[in-house]
């Protein structure tokens, strides 16, 4: 690892900006957002740099660069197009063992920016180390596309909660579960998202209230011909799979198929646990919920076997790919 990943807490500390280009301004936006008092050194600035200037965002400071501008500075970015300056930013910050970040030139830098996904409070950063920005890039858009927007409601939300959460359950085993349903209910996040309150109440008590399930689930997930109207089914049966403990695959379309056919299936119960575990049909036609019991360890691959036992599947271990 050539980097230690770590997020910086700026509010209300000085951090110079040296560049007063469009690279600049992009770092300089990063850096308001982070709540920090910016000072801005370059012989020209943009256009925005006035505006936030008048506006007593930032403070402008147009000369050449010199090293006095870093004394009380906790951060500095050298962001000009000229290496020989950003080389005596760089040099000036590590002889004062301050962080400075260099534009373009990650060998030069005592800390890289990487690629952000912010949904606040949660925030996501991808980094090649300098080495490839594209790829982090890429990688970037590629998860921004799979997080949702109102993630960061729910965690803002859930740090609301866990006073009240820590009350109500007594054991980190409870309070684990219950952040588990409250993540992945999707009624709850839709109610955030549209801001109503009431409902967002209603789901919370309903949440708090109701007693933790001490049972596994399995769901089927069928894949389909594929159909582009129904990119939404189809990123939640990845996230289905995504947040699965135990992903049994192979010939399982033999299973789906006798589940469609509406068999009737009997609740089976190991003599130890007895526990109960649900299986949803997601993505076939009959859409049935069916009841089966497990027990031990492998609560989801033991379900799917008894299951298929019951549905007259002799090879139901083999079809499952699962050793029992």
């Amino acid at each position: 690892m050539d980097h230690l990943p770590i997020f910086c807490q700026l509010r209300q500390r000085d951090c110079l900006l040296v560049g007063g280009g469009d690279v600049a301004e992009r770092k300089a936006r990063l850096l308001l957002d982070a709540g920090a008092n910016v000072t801005v050194n370059a012989l020209d600035f943009t256009p925005q740099f006035h505006v936030w200037a008048d506006s007593q965002m930032l403070t402008l400071v147009q000369g050449e660069f010199i090293p006095s501008l870093l004394d009380n500075c906790w951060l500095a970015i050298a962001a000009t197009d000229n290496e020989t300056v950003n080389q005596q930013v760089s040099d000036a910050a590590e002889a004062r063992r301050i962080f400075c970040n260099v534009v373009d030139a990650p060998r030069q830098a005592s800390f890289i920016m990487p690629s952000i996904i912010d949904r606040s409070p949660l925030m996501v950063a991808v980094s090649s180390g300098g080495t490839s920005p594209v790829l982090a890039r890429l990688l970037r858009e590629k998860l921004e596309s799979v997080l949702p927007l109102h993630l960061g409601q729910l965690a803002r939300y859930a740090g609301h909660l866990r006073a009240r959460v820590k009350q109500q359950f007594a054991t980190v085993g409870e309070r684990r579960r219950f952040w588990e349903k409250l993540f992945v209910n999707d009624r709850l996040a839709q109610s955030l998202a549209n801001d109503d309150r009431q409902a967002v109440a209603d789901t919370t008590e309903q949440l708090l209230t109701e007693p933790l399930e001490h049972r596994g689930e399995v769901v089927l997930v069928g894949a389909g011909p594929g159909d582009a109207a129904a990119d939404d089914e189809q990123r939640r049966r990845e996230q289905l799979v995504d947040g699965a403990e135990i992903v049994a695959h192979q010939r399982l379309h033999l299973l789906l198929r006798h589940v469609a056919l509406g068999a009737e299936v009997a609740p089976w119960r190991d003599g130890g646990q007895g526990l109960t575990v649900a299986v949803h049909v997601v993505g076939d036609a009959d859409h049935r919920r069916l009841a089966a019991g497990a027990a031990g360890a492998a609560v989801a691959g033991q379900a799917l076997v008894a299951v298929g036992v019951d549905l007259g599947l002799r090879e139901a271990r083999q079809l499952v790919g699962l050793q029992t």
